[in-house]
C-alpha cells in the first residue's frame, strides 16, 4: 500500500543537486511558528498542485537499543486509525481528491509527503496537523501490521540476495554507528515490538520542534502562513528530543574482506567501501569536490574508469560510484561493478586498483573536472519543473542540519571546484590504506 524505505543502501541514491538564491533556482522562503515548527515554503506556479512534506528529525539511528526497525513500524502505524481520525482519514481523503501519498523511513530522518490539487492544501494540513498533534495506537490495528512489517522484510531483504548482501556489508564496514543496523529492523526485534513501544516513540519524537514543514507548489507565504499558523501552531510542544550522539570510531589501516553466495544470482558483484567525510565531517571543499568526482568517474563513455573497465577493457558490464554526504551519521563512498561474460571479479579488481593507482599518480584532467561541473548544473533545469522534486531534495539536506544559505549556494560551490581541489580530493579517499571489499558469487 504505502511505498517504504528500508535497507536498500542509501548510497545508491542520486547526487542531489541544488540551486542559489541570485539564480533563483529554488528560492525558498522560511518562517518558525511560536512551537518551534520550522515552515519552508518554495513557490512554482507551473500547475495547479501543491505538495506537502513534514520530515521528522528522527530516523532508524534513533530507535532504542533492541529495537531496531521501531521507527519504521511507527511510519506504518501513521495511517492506521478509524476513519473519524486524521490518521485514518489521510489515506482514503488523498485518493479521493485524485491526490498522491507516500512515506519514508531512513537512518537520519522519517517523512511524510501528499500531492494534491491546490485546492485541497487547507485539507492535507488539517490531516497532517492532526496526526502530528494526537495519535492514539490501539491494538487493532498496530498488531496486524507486525506481520506486514515482516513480510517486507522477508522480500526486501531475506528473500533477496542484494538485500541480504548490502544490510551484511553494513552491518561489517560500520563498527559502532547506529547506522550500521537495517533500517527496517531485525527479525527477532521486529517480532518483540508492542503497541506501547510505538506510542513511546511516538510520544517522544513527534513533536513541533523536532520537525520540518515544507510545503511547495501553488501557493504564495501569505497563504502558507495562514494555514500554518491555524492548525499547526496550535500543537502543543513536548521536551525536545535529545537525540545520541555516537560516532564511528576511526577505521585502521587494514585491509577487510566480505565473500557471500547465493543461489539465486547468475553473476558476481564486486564492491568496493571508501570513508568519505560527510558535510559536517571534513572541508566543504571535499564534500563539493567529492560530488564533482561522483558524477565523474563512472560517466558513460567518458568517465574514466568507465572508459577503462566497460568500453575499453570490456571486462565489467557495468560501474557505479556512489557518495552518501548528507547524512547524520559517517559519510562514506561506495563502487559497485560486475565482471562482463567470460571475466572474472578478480579480474575486475586488479584492474580498478590498477586505474585507481595510475589517477593519484598521473590526476584527472581539466576538461574532465569541468564538463563534470556543466553537466551537474545541467541538472538544475530538470529540479525545477518537478512539484515534488525541490521540495524533496531541500528537505533531505534541512533535516540532517543543512543550512538554507549554504544550500542554496550549490551552483557557485560546485563552479569553485578546481583541478587541484579534485585531485586532491581523489587522493584522500583512494590513497586510503583501509580498504573494504565486498563481493557476491552466485552458489555453485
Amino acid at each position: 500500500m504505502l511505498k517504504q524505505v528500508c535497507l536498500r543502501f542509501y548510497i545508491f541514491m542520486i547526487i542531489l543537486v541544488y540551486g542559489n538564491v541570485e539564480a533563483a533556482v529554488y528560492n525558498p522562503h522560511t518562517f518558525t511558528l511560536k512551537n518551534g515548527l520550522q515552515v519552508v515554503v518554495i513557490e512554482n506556479h507551473r500547475a495547479p498542485v501543491v505538495t506537502q512534506m513534514l520530515w521528522y528529525k528522527v530516523g532508524t539511528i534513533d530507535d532504542p537499543h533492541g529495537k531496531s526497525g521501531l521507527a519504521h513500524y511507527l511510519e506504518h502505524l501513521m495511517f492506521k486509525g478509524n476513519l473519524g481520525s486524521p490518521a485514518g482519514r489521510m489515506l482514503p481523503e488523498v485518493n479521493r481528491v485524485g491526490g498522491e501519498q507516500n512515506a519514508a523511513t531512513s537512518p537520519d530522518f522519517t517523512v511524510y509527503y501528499q500531492v494534491v490539487p491546490k485546492n485541497e492544501l487547507e485539507l492535507i494540513m488539517s490531516l497532517e496537523a492532526g496526526r502530528m498533534a494526537h495519535l492514539e495506537i490501539k491494538e487493532q490495528y498496530a498488531k496486524p501490521e507486525l506481520d506486514v512489517i515482516l513480510e517486507e522484510r522477508h522480500m526486501r531483504i531475506d528473500n533477496s540476495p542484494t538485500g541480504l548482501f548490502f544490510e551484511t556489508v553494513l552491518a561489517n564496514f560500520l563498527k559502532h554507528h547506529p547506522t550500521r543496523l537495517p533500517a527496517i529492523g531485525w527479525e527477532h526485534e521486529i517480532k518483540t515490538f508492542t503497541t506501547q513501544d510505538a506510542q513511546n516513540f511516538y510520544n517522544t519524537w513527534y513533536t513541533p520542534n523536532n520537525a520540518i514543514l515544507l510545503i511547495a507548489g501553488d501557493v504564495t507565504v501569505e497563504e502558507v502562513k495562514a494555514l500554518a499558523k491555524k492548525y499547526y501552531e496550535i500543537i502543543p510542544v513536548k521536551a525536545k528530543p535529545q537525540p545520541l550522539n555516537i560516532q564511528e570510531p576511526k577505521m585502521v589501516s587494514t585491509t577487510q574482506r566480505l565473500e557471500m553466495t547465493s543461489p539465486l544470482i547468475q553473476e558476481p558483484y564486486f564492491l568496493r567501501l571508501f570513508r568519505a567525510p560527510n558535510f559536517k565531517e571534513g572541508s566543504r571543499k571535499d564534500f563539493y569536490a567529492l560530488q564533482v568526482l561522483t558524477e565523474l568517474l563512472d560517466k558513460p563513455v567518458t568517465g574514466p574508469i568507465y572508459r577503462e573497465l566497460v568500453e575499453k577493457q570490456r571486462i565489467a558490464t557495468f560501474i557505479q560510484i556512489s557518495y552518501q554526504g548528507y547524512t547524520r551519521g559517517p559519510g562514506y563512498l561506495l563502487m559497485l561493478a560486475q565482471p562482463a561474460q567470460g571475466h572474472t571479479i578478480e579480474e575486475v579488481e586488479i584492474a580498478l586498483n590498477k586505474e585507481l593507482e595510475k589517477i593519484i599518480q598521473q590526476g584527472l584532467n581539466v576538461s574532465e573536472v569541468e564538463q563534470s561541473k556543466t553537466r551537474l548544473l545541467a541538472q538544475l533545469d530538470y529540479t525545477r519543473d518537478h512539484v515534488l522534486s525541490g521540495s524533496n531534495e531541500i528537505g533531505r539536506a534541512l533535516v540532517v542540519g543543512e543550512t538554507i544559505p549554504e544550500f542554496e549556494s550549490w551552483p557557485d560551490r560546485i563552479k569553485a571546484v578546481t583541478l587541484e581541489q579534485t585531485n586532491a580530493t581523489f587522493r584522500l579517499i583512494f590513497d586510503s590504506k583501509s580498504k573494504f571489499t565486498a563481493i557476491l558469487r552466485p552458489q555453485k
